[in-house]
């Protein structure tokens, strides 16, 4: 009878947990909805010569008159973000909101994605770190003005947060419960991933470091079953043998990088036939090209690395259609708690027992750096908000991992792992209203409406968009 009661309470206590997650993340996804939906069509106000390009490219999709593998025009522009809001306008309409509500819904997804990832990455974390870290790192994502400001646009680079972040939580979901199927389709996703924004060529770097980490460190265990314990050295021992569990996970990996392939395939074809669109890009302006570091190439590098770092809590981009001029990624609090969050990425990256456990922090340290490479390496507009976006969703796990740290020693008045309610709402509104100040005072200041696009797309005259400015 004790043994019915105590298994019986359990069961209990996993529904409850697995129903205020739920709830909580259902909040969550509503609020980013809001925040990223409304009053799309008018805010932002006008349509900047970008994005205009970007809706006519979408419309001609749309109606049929170009079925791009990867576009010509405007220097070159990966595809399938505009496939996407071909699809809403031929569904909702040819006009500015049904163009600009596939950008949104990618950022949506964007937020639900990061928290299947890091519900997978944390899983077997610690209480705290396993019960927050995912509803922190979503609920701050889902308020960011970072992210709120670039989802509410109709750029490309949407697409490629919401394609990186669906691959990374098939690939580690696959790996957890040893499913090919979910492997598969990890390496579709990321294979498609290619065709979405430049700065994701950097991806494969984070990618490999990983695989290597996988293959040769974690065990083999499956959902539901306990894994062994550690031998002295602080290493899983293997299940059939060393040799076996690494060359199943080579095979796991093998799976996901064919089907990768599979999904690369036809735009590595127009690549082939069509070599100068892989690079012309990125030869428009780089930090590497000697008439921009003028002869000092690691003074230049230095220069930008310190500006691109210094968008999380020193000064954002200047650019104010990506963002409102300097503001950084982060405010005083929330810049508190990244840093303290890098420091616990650090300590439990060396501290956790065994390698399987320090993979989510390793993952997180090499994530951010390789994902910025993109920022470093344009010479123009550093910090560049765009080109900075791959670090999604991983950048928001650290700031949760921080306010996770902080509840450990009671920085801000935690206990443990459990908040202050009213302490957590005057954070949530706290966020919110600031977010909303941001797009009062962006409505405000950014006033001005470029008449003439705003006629070629609605209608009465063609003037010559300009193609050689490098932006979105």
């Amino acid at each position: 009878m004790g043994k019915w009661t105590s298994g019986n309470t359990q069961y209990g206590t996993r529904n409850t947990e697995h129903a205020t997650r739920s709830v909580l993340l259902l909040l969550t996804l509503l609020v980013a909805s809001f925040l990223r939906v409304y009053l799309l069509a008018d805010v932002p106000i006008g349509v900047d010569y970008d994005e205009a390009g970007n809706y006519i490219l979408a419309q001609e999709i749309a109606s049929g008159q170009s079925r791009p593998v990867f576009i010509r025009a405007y220097a070159g522009r990966e595809a399938i973000f505009y496939w996407l809001a071909a699809g809403s306008m031929r569904l909702l309409g040819r006009n500015l909101f049904a163009f600009r509500l596939a950008a949104a819904l990618c950022g949506v997804g964007t937020v639900l994605f990061g928290y299947l990832l890091a519900r997978e990455m944390f899983r077997d974390a610690p209480d705290p770190e396993r019960q927050w870290v995912p509803v922190l790192s979503a609920a701050i994502m889902a308020v960011s003005y970072w992210h709120i400001h670039v989802s509410r646009y109709g750029y490309r680079v949407n697409a490629m947060t919401l394609f990186i972040g669906a691959t990374m939580y098939y690939l580690w979901r696959g790996l957890r419960r040893d499913n090919w199927v979910e492997l598969a389709v990890a390496g579709l996703l990321c294979g498609l991933s290619a065709n979405t924004y430049l700065a994701v060529r950097a991806f494969p770097l984070v990618l490999l470091p990983f695989a290597m980490w996988v293959v040769l460190t974690w065990d083999l265990c499956r959902v539901g079953r306990a894994p062994p314990p550690l031998a002295p050295s602080g290493r899983s021992p293997p299940r059939g043998g060393r040799g076996g569990r690494r060359w199943l996970r080579l095979g796991q990996f093998v799976l996901f990088g064919l089907a990768a392939l599979v999904a690369l395939a036809p735009l590595g074809l127009f690549f082939l036939r069509n070599p100068e669109y892989f690079s012309i890009r990125m030869g428009q302006a780089s930090t590497l090209d000697p008439e921009i570091h003028g002869g000092d190439l690691w003074g230049t590098l230095g220069q930008v690395t310190l500006k691109a770092l210094g968008m999380f809590t020193v000064r954002g981009d200047d650019n104010p259609l990506y963002n409102t001029p300097g503001k950084p990624v982060f405010g005083p609090l929330l810049g508190a708690a990244f840093y303290l969050g890098l420091l616990a990425c650090l300590w439990y990256a060396i501290r956790s027992p065994g390698h399987r456990a320090r993979t989510p922090y390793l993952l997180i340290l090499v994530w951010l750096p390789v994902m910025m490479i993109p920022n470093v390496l344009g010479a123009r507009g550093v910090p560049h908000a765009l080109r900075s976006m791959g670090m999604m969703p991983a950048v928001y796990y650290v700031p949760a991992l921080g306010m996770v740290a902080g509840g450990r020693i009671q920085v801000w008045g935690w206990r443990k792992t459990k908040l202050k309610r009213g302490g957590k709402a005057m954070r949530w509104t706290a966020r919110v209203v600031e977010v909303g100040l941001d797009f009062a005072i962006d409505k405000a200041e950014h006033v001005e409406v470029v008449e003439q696009i705003e006629r070629v797309l609605f209608g009465t005259v063609d003037p010559t968009v300009d193609a050689t400015k490098e932006r979105d």
